[in-house]
């Protein structure tokens, strides 16, 4: 029997946009559809898969490939992957798009002054804060751009992640 590939869903943006809790919702709406669904959130697989590295550009770079290879393992498993990462560099997308066969990425966007008064972890408190006092890529041509200004619920913005899956209308 041939299994059906999963599909990654690549949530990106700042810390503290609402990342996970946005793949948290659309996990959800995927496991509605009886789908095997796979979770990674950045911060647990930073303390899992890359507790090892450090946060310069070659160390992230790093970690990154690492959040990739493993989507795709669980992918071509027949899992559904939902990622929640910062994921800070272009390389890292472009990588995704060149090995990942079905791919969406996900831009998720929020205001400066709701990501600091979401932040319970001090990560604007500190230093070398992406796309504060660390550069990044914002994703040119995400495939969903979706912005987190706290006015739609979660689940309104995974479904419009949804609207744009191959999984959605049959297509998976």
């Amino acid at each position: 029997m041939t299994r059906k590939r999963g599909v990654v869903h690549w949530i990106t943006g700042l810390p503290c946009v609402g990342k996970t809790v946005v793949g948290e919702a659309l996990a959800e709406r995927l496991r509605r559809d009886r789908l095997e669904v796979a979770l990674l959130d950045g911060d647990a697989m930073r303390t899992g898969l890359a507790q090892d590295l450090g946060y310069s550009r070659r160390d992230r770079l790093i970690a990154a490939g690492r959040y990739s290879r493993l989507s795709r393992l669980l992918c071509d498993q027949g899992q559904h992957v939902v990622v929640c990462t910062v994921s800070m560099f272009a390389e890292v997308w472009e990588w995704n798009r060149r090995h990942l066969e079905r791919y969406v990425e996900v831009y998720l966007v929020a205001p400066r002054s709701l990501r600091i008064a979401r932040d319970r972890r001090g990560v604007y408190g500190g230093r070398d804060v992406p796309g504060e006092d660390l550069p990044i890529d914002e994703p040119q041509h995400p495939d969903v751009f979706l912005e987190n200004d706290g006015a739609v619920a979660p689940a309104e913005l995974a479904a419009r992640i949804w609207a744009h899956s191959p999984l959605s209308n049959g297509r998976g």
